[in-house]
Parts: C-alpha cells; sequence; structure tokens
C-alpha cells in the first residue's frame, strides 16, 4: 500500500467517524460530540506512512436517553429510575496496522470499554463491558483461554470501583468470549443496536452510513474471519478429534 493509498484510507474512516457525529447530534443522544471530532483527527493526522500504523484515543463519549422506544423490559434492581434515565460511557484507543494487500492483524492494540449506569436511590448502579486485544507476554502460561480479540463482562470498571454496591450480585473473572475486532464505528453500531433500536434501523437506511460501516467491515473483519478459515483447514485432523471427544460431528 502506497503512502497515498496510506492516507486515502485513514481519510476515509476519519470521514466516516465524522459523518456519524453529525448523526449522534441530530438524534441528541450523545453529551458531547467533541470528543469523536478529536478521535477522527488523531487518527488521520497521526499517520506514520513508513511504519504504516496510525492511533487514536476516544474519551468518555456519553450516551443519553437510552432505550427511546422502551424495549428494555428486564431491568434490575426495577427501583432503577428510568425518568432520569440510563447512561452509557464509551471509552476506546486503538493503534491500527494498516494492510498491505495481504490478510493482516489490523491492530497492533484495541482497548473497547462500554459502561452504563443508573440512579437507585442513593446509589449508582452499574453495568460494563470489556473488549481488548490480548496482550501476552511471551512465555506466559494462563489456565484460561484469551482469544486474541475477546468481549468479557464486569473488567476493571467494576471490580476496582471502590464506591460499587454489589449487593446479591456475585462479580467473578467471566469467560473471555471471542468477538471480532471492533473499531469506533463498529462499536457504536454495537451500541446503537442494543439501545437505539429506531436510529439503529434509520442509519442502515443512509447509504452513507453503510459505506463507512462496510468500509471497517472490509478492514477489520476479512482478516479475522479469514485467520479462522486458514487455521480451521490446517488443523484439520486435529479438529476431528476433539470434536469425538466432545461427540460434536465432525466437519467433514
Amino acid at each position: 500500500m502506497t503512502p497515498q493509498d496510506q492516507r486515502k484510507l485513514v481519510n476515509e474512516i476519519a470521514n466516516g467517524i465524522r459523518y456519524v457525529t453529525d448523526k449522534l447530534s441530530d438524534f441528541g443522544i450523545v453529551r458531547d460530540t467533541s470528543n469523536l471530532i478529536e478521535a477522527a483527527n488523531r487518527l488521520a493526522y497521526g499517520l506514520n506512512t513508513d511504519t504504516s500504523k496510525t492511533s487514536t484515543v476516544l474519551e468518555d463519549l456519553i450516551f443519553e436517553k437510552i432505550d427511546p422506544d422502551k424495549k428494555l423490559r428486564k431491568i434490575k434492581p426495577v427501583s432503577v429510575d428510568l425518568n432520569i434515565g440510563l447512561e452509557l460511557t464509551l471509552n476506546s484507543s486503538y493503534i491500527y496496522k494498516l494492510p498491505n494487500n495481504e490478510v493482516l492483524d489490523p491492530f497492533e492494540e484495541l482497548i473497547v470499554n462500554i459502561s452504563l449506569s443508573g440512579i437507585d436511590g442513593e446509589n449508582i448502579v452499574y453495568n460494563s463491558w470489556h473488549l481488548d486485544r490480548d496482550i501476552s507476554t511471551l512465555g506466559e502460561n494462563s489456565t484460561f483461554p484469551h482469544p486474541l480479540y475477546h468481549m468479557q463482562f464486569g473488567g476493571k470498571l467494576m471490580t476496582d470501583n471502590t464506591d460499587f454496591n454489589y449487593g446479591t450480585m456475585l462479580l467473578v473473572d467471566s469467560p473471555r468470549i471471542p468477538v471480532p475486532p471492533l473499531d469506533i464505528l463498529l462499536t457504536i453500531d454495537f451500541i446503537l443496536s442494543n439501545y437505539y433500536g429506531k436510529y439503529w434501523y434509520e442509519l442502515h437506511e443512509d447509504v452513507r452510513y453503510c459505506n463507512a460501516l462496510n468500509l471497517s467491515q472490509s478492514l477489520l473483519w476479512r482478516s479475522y474471519y479469514a485467520s479462522i478459515h486458514k487455521y480451521i483447514e490446517k488443523q484439520h485432523n486435529e479438529l476431528d478429534m476433539c470434536y469425538s471427544i466432545l461427540n460434536i460431528p465432525s466437519l467433514k
């Protein structure tokens, strides 16, 4: 990929973020969109064409007016004040590795923290999810699986919160669920799909929004799913053995 191609790619991604920023402002569901614009600018202007890398950080993007369709029916505690409303805060950071016409892991670093909060009397109640790219030390052993890209409930946002009232919740190290990597646009789309169905459906009728989303999917997911396919093809015999032990039909 030439330096010109690299600049074109990161500018397209940044412009997609800027367009989504405008749409979120129109919907009135984000408290302050200036952090999104800053994240887009960092991505575009931080490109190093010698290393084919760029990076960005998104700090405290706060979503308000959660659930305008009133579809969330299983909120606990039931005493959470929905008139005040729930808030969702997104913090994330990324170091991109731009592909050079090959299947390549698109990130050197990926951290996404999504926290949801509400008011229950005098208490603030929390819910949080953590997505990251696992960074293991060479030679380090673990008794738990660490998928390269994984999502996990809880995380440090809840376990390290000294003001957190755990009540009857049992919070332990939860399973790390393998997921494809998400950049800023894909993360926002994930949030909208779960908490703002009305606006999510509207945006998926917007050609410019879909084109921006498709660019991220092509850049990030092509390599992710291609690597899974390659692994399955390479390890076919070993997988057959594992499946037979688990009484699961072979892939053949």
